[in-house]
């Protein structure tokens, strides 16, 4: 296989999933789990709905002035009903099958530029399961090692 075969499933980084009806304490116990703050939101079937930011839960806990009402839960509802999903949820975030290749990875991010500007990708199986998050420094260190030639037409400047 040469390396631009390589597929996108050797590039994830897995992140905790979780329904929208987590309590608080979960959701707390996720994102503290997580290697880089970002948690899944799943249906029943495991299909990505969104991904919820750490750095956005905290931002909008201070906006609304939430804490005191977290912290004096005994126990901690579902965070979806003290503060909507839709308010937090990044539900627009690009999908990407872990069977795609490489070479077809910057194709596409080369013809689609609105996908340059992403700054998380998540990554999906056959099934449209979550697998986690593309791990864009590692795919960035597997083609400085050489492992690939990128197309003299690949905007560099835009990643």
């Amino acid at each position: 296989m040469s390396s631009l075969e390589i597929t996108l499933n050797e590039f994830v980084i897995k992140i905790p999933l979780c329904q929208a009806d987590v309590s608080w304490e979960e959701l707390f116990a996720l994102l503290d789990s997580s290697p880089n703050g970002i948690i899944a939101i799943v249906d029943p079937h495991l299909c990505p709905l969104g991904i919820l930011e750490s750095h956005k839960i905290l931002a909008k806990i201070a906006r609304n002035n939430l804490a005191p009402t977290i912290l004096a839960e005994r126990s901690p509802k579902s965070f979806s009903r003290t503060l909507p999903l839709t308010n937090i949820l990044v539900p627009q975030i690009t999908t990407l099958s872990s069977r795609i290749k490489l070479q077809d990875l910057l194709s596409l991010l080369k013809n689609q530029e609105s996908l340059l500007s992403e700054k998380n990708y998540l990554i999906v199986n056959e099934n449209n399961q979550v697998q986690g998050i593309l791990d864009i420094p590692k795919l960035l260190k597997y083609m400085a090692a050489g492992n690939t030639t990128i197309d003299p037409q690949f905007d560099r400047q835009s990643l």
